[in-house]
Order: structure tokens, then C-alpha cells, then sequence
């Protein structure tokens, strides 16, 4: 944060504070968390990013929610779901629908609670994503089980429960995929220790041999000079009597 700050990368900041209000949420901290989230929406606010100002509204929204204050949750919900329709935003519009949905839900209303809950199920089949599904059907059991209309809460449970399993599926396969590319990178990296290893023995096979051939050569070289010595002393020797005898 402090290096976002010191360069003014003001949406870099954003998102450092947006995620720890959203660290601090988790936490139970929402007050603390409304600060963050706050700050957020102020720093996307004056670099005209409506996509994340909407999504810091709807944080906003469910702090003020769980603190109990339902005027604030329900001004920035509905922030949000106007930035939302202004961008064409549809996965923050089925967010914004369901969050709306469990407001209202929360509070009794359950003909606003089974309208948006209708309005992001609908979105969220339409782009096909299965984590929205999950949620909004979710919701829409809740509602229709509320109403003591079990038929239709029971089909909308059971589309819960396929959009969670394909889900944890989706996240096994994933979780599969990075086991199976970390056991490649572990085997790849197995393998070139390897080959440096078989290299690193071969230079020092190499090194052993070079200096043993040289050890040899000065053998042979010291091995010479001393036959030479030896001859060259033989050879005088002869002189001195060769000429020993020529004198008498």
C-alpha cells in the first residue's frame, strides 16, 4: 500500500483497500471494513471507475446490512444496481439482484425478494455463469420455501445443489490441473538437476583425466632428464680414461 501510495497508483490503491475491507469483513470488523470500502469508492470514484465504484457500493451495502442499518444497505444496493443498468453490467446486475433479493428477503418482503431473485436468475442463466446460478437459486428456494411453496422451492434446491457440484468440480478439475502442472514443473526441475549433475561429473572426469595426463607427462619428463643425467655422467667418465691411458 504504501509503495501504491508513494506512486499515486490510485487504482491499485482502490483495490488494496477494497480487499481489506473485504479481509475485515470476513473477520466480523464491519465497521472497519466500511471505512476500507469507503475509501475505495472515493479513490474510484474520482478516477471515474463506475465498474469497481459499483462494486464497492455493494460491499458497502452488505456492511451496513449486517450492522443493521437498513436505509444506508438499501441506498447503496440500489447505487449500485443504477451503475450496474448504466454500464450493462449483467454479472454485477445478477449480483446486485441477489444481494437486493436477500435484503428484502430478510425483511419480510417476499414479493420485492422473489422479483429480484427472478431478475438475477435470469441474468445469471443467460451469461451462463454457474457460480450466479448457485446463488440466485439459492435465494429463490429460500423465498419460495418461505411461502410455503415447496414445489417450486425444491426445484430451485435442487438446481442449487448441481450449480455447487459443478462448481466443486470445476474446482477439482483446477486443483487437479495444478497438481498435475506442478508434478511436470517438479519432474522438469528433477531433470535438469539431474543433467547438471551428470555434467558437473563429466568436468570433473574430464579434469581428473587432463591432470592425470599431466601428472604423467612431468613423470615421464623428470623420468628423461634423469637417464640423461645418469648417461651424460657415464660418458664422461669414459673421457677421463680414454685420455687417462693416451698420457701414460
Amino acid at each position: 500500500l504504501n509503495i501504491r501510495e508513494a506512486i499515486q497508483d490510485k487504482p491499485g490503491m482502490a483495490f488494496i483497500f477494497n480487499n481489506m475491507g473485504n479481509i475485515l469483513f470476513k473477520q466480523s470488523q464491519y465497521t472497519k471494513a466500511l471505512e476500507f470500502f469507503q475509501k475505495s469508492l472515493d479513490i474510484n470514484s474520482l478516477i471515474g471507475n463506475k465498474q469497481a465504484m459499483s462494486f464497492s457500493c455493494q460491499n458497502m451495502a452488505s456492511s451496513y446490512h449486517k450492522l443493521g442499518d437498513k436505509k444506508n444497505a438499501l441506498k447503496y444496493y440500489r447505487k449500485s444496481m443504477f451503475m450496474d443498468n448504466s454500464l450493462g453490467n449483467k454479472k454485477g446486475q445478477a449480483s446486485t439482484y441477489n444481494n437486493l433479493s436477500n435484503f428484502y428477503l430478510n425483511e419480510k418482503q417476499l414479493d420485492s425478494a422473489l422479483y429480484y431473485g427472478k431478475k438475477s436468475i435470469h441474468i445469471a442463466q443467460e451469461l451462463g455463469y454457474p457460480e450466479n446460478i448457485r446463488n440466485a437459486a439459492q435465494r429463490l428456494s429460500d423465498i419460495y420455501f418461505t411461502m410455503n411453496d415447496y414445489k417450486t422451492g425444491h426445484q430451485y434446491f435442487l438446481l442449487y445443489i448441481q450449480m455447487k457440484d459443478s462448481l466443486f468440480n470445476e474446482e477439482k478439475t483446477k486443483t487437479l490441473a495444478r497438481m498435475e502442472t506442478r508434478y511436470e514443473i517438479e519432474n522438469q526441475l528433477e531433470k535438469e538437476k539431474k543433467e547438471k549433475e551428470e555434467i558437473r561429473k563429466s568436468l570433473e572426469m574430464a579434469i581428473s583425466r587432463r591432470d592425470n595426463i599431466q601428472l604423467m607427462g612431468s613423470f615421464i619428463v623428470v623420468v628423461c632428464i634423469l637417464l640423461m643425467v645418469i648417461l651424460l655422467g657415464r660418458f664422461q667418465i669414459s673421457v677421463k680414461i680414454i685420455e687417462g691411458f693416451m698420457f701414460v
